[in-house]
């Protein structure tokens, strides 16, 4: 059939015509080769004018797929407006499931934001249950940095990772994997890295962290990225990422961001390695325990360096009562009190030194 006759022909069929055909083999074909001319929208519209039938017809569920194939973003956005409340019963069904998984390939990154977040997360439960699981999951795969990045649609991933058996989980660790250095700078996807590096068991844990570490100076210091080292430091991972902070301990410390990982691996790690920190951020010579000076005040400097000291005040104070460095650091802190801008180290500096005082007398 040429076009001209297929222009023709689009101009003598109705909708009840087209959702009749679309339900037979060979009016389906020929509704198939209409959707392929130029000229094909009209029949387009009388397909979306019946797609809640269609869609989950064994025959008419492919009509369907054609259609959103064709598509721009405009269109699918109006589906999403149109059918937002029937997709859930749509997912219940093999076809229905079969033309979702096809609407999520074609979709756009745009689109996919809204899909998710007006369709699949307030009724997310049906959306991943048996057979869609595997459907999301597949669409998430191929779509994962896009997703997590969208501003809505992140929170599916969290969701679906939580709902996944152990294959499933892996599989989507092993589609992030490449992105995650580039994933761990968006806020969106940092906050879904943030869930999963949480959530995940620990051998999946160990490969994303060796990635994450082998960029670890622009990591630590990014606004999104650097919250998912204070994570993994609480996971105990702390000595992995000490060690990439060894020998630019006290610079870490004063940096806005990377000082937090530095207060959660005194938190966190064992006495072995807080030993380390304390011996990097205040002492100079280990032989005598006498805290640095010069250390201190450049820590005191910073707004972030002088939360890390008050850290450290409570380490040596309390965690493992280091009497000699405690009252190092408490003598060289008082002493500069007056350049302390930090009030409640100021506080904090005054109440040791009065318990200390009482204590003497």
């Amino acid at each position: 059939m040429s076009d001209s006759e297929c222009d023709r022909l689009i101009k003598l069929i109705d909708s009840n015509l087209v959702k009749e055909l679309s339900k037979d083999s060979t009016g389906a074909f020929l509704i198939s080769k209409l959707l392929q001319i130029e000229n094909h929208k009209r029949v387009m519209r009388m397909v979306e004018e019946n797609l809640s039938e269609l869609i989950v017809h064994p025959i008419g569920n492919y009509i369907v797929q054609e259609c959103f194939k064709k598509m721009e973003d405009g269109e699918h956005l109006f589906i999403i407006e149109k059918f937002k409340d029937d997709f859930k019963h749509i997912a219940l069904s093999q076809h229905g499931s079969i033309v979702i998984k096809k609407f999520m390939s074609v979709a756009s990154d745009k689109v996919l934001d809204i899909f998710f977040t007006q369709v699949v997360l307030p009724d997310f439960k049906i959306f991943a249950s048996n057979p869609l699981t595997e459907i999301f999951l597949q669409n998430v795969k191929l779509k994962i940095k896009p997703i997590m990045e969208g501003t809505s649609s992140s929170f599916v991933v969290p969701a679906l990772f939580d709902h996944c058996n152990k294959q499933g989980k892996k599989e989507l660790i092993t589609a992030l994997k490449p992105h995650i250095l580039e994933m761990s700078y968006n806020r969106n996807s940092s906050r879904v890295l943030q869930h999963i590096l949480n959530t995940c068991d620990r051998g999946e844990l160990d490969s994303m962290i060796l990635l994450l570490l082998s960029n670890f100076d622009n990591v630590i210091t990014h606004e999104s990225s650097a919250p998912i080292f204070q994570m993994i430091v609480e996971r105990g991972f702390g000595e992995s990422v000490f060690l990439r902070m060894k020998g630019n301990m006290l610079s870490y410390a004063s940096h806005p961001l990377g000082s937090y990982v530095v207060s959660q691996c005194i938190k966190n790690c064992k006495k072995s390695v807080t030993d380390q920190i304390l011996l990097e951020l205040l002492v100079d010579d280990v032989s005598n325990n006498q805290v640095s000076e010069n250390k201190v005040l450049q820590l005191v400097k910073s707004k972030a360096g002088s939360f890390v000291l008050l850290d450290c005040l409570q380490l040596v104070s309390e965690k493992y009562a280091n009497q000699a460095v405690f009252d190092s650091l408490l003598d060289t802190l008082s002493k500069n009190i007056l350049s302390i801008r930090n009030s409640v180290l100021k506080k904090r500096i005054i109440e040791l030194c009065e318990k200390r005082d009482n204590k003497l007398n």
